[in-house]
């Protein structure tokens, strides 16, 4: 991204202005005119301070692809709607998983922006649905070690 595009960038973050914003998201003349990635696309998408309009564009494959978001962006964004509704539903839904190309790395940091210690704990105590969700020793692990409960830890 050249020094005029990051300009430019900036111009339309600082617009606040939703509408203003989803026309450069939406319009591929444009995004290619401004040079964005993945990265500045989330950057515009996270503008907006949406979560509905952030769900539509990770609930719709052939937007998610014409947007060219990689997995770090989705899990960002996932992240960004804040709602751990709408996250533990794609946690436990393992079509969805897969269509996002969601690894143990991804589903950890999504289960730990849920903010549940109940909900970790579950997981963690609950060997059908760790198989489920494929966790491997290493996730559960760094997921034990996020509830931050030493007597928990030692248990």
């Amino acid at each position: 991204m050249k020094a005029n595009e990051i300009d430019e960038l900036l111009n339309v973050i600082a617009t606040k202005d939703p509408e203003y914003i989803k026309e450069i998201i939406e319009n591929k003349e444009k995004r290619e005119e401004l040079g964005l990635d993945s990265y500045n696309l989330e950057r515009l998408i996270q503008a907006i301070k949406d979560p509905e309009y952030i769900k539509g564009i990770i609930d719709n494959k052939e937007k998610r692809e014409e947007l060219g978001l990689d997995i770090y962006t989705l899990v960002r964004l996932i992240q960004a709607t804040k709602d751990p509704e709408y996250i533990k539903g794609i946690i436990e839904n393992k079509e969805k998983r897969e269509e996002l190309g969601l690894d143990n790395v991804d589903l950890e940091a999504l289960i730990i922006t849920i903010n549940d210690i109940e909900y970790i704990k579950e997981i963690i105590e609950n060997k059908e649905k760790r198989e489920k969700l494929g966790l491997d020793s290493y996730t559960l692990v760094r997921l034990i070690q996020a509830i931050k409960d030493p007597e928990y830890i030692k248990e």
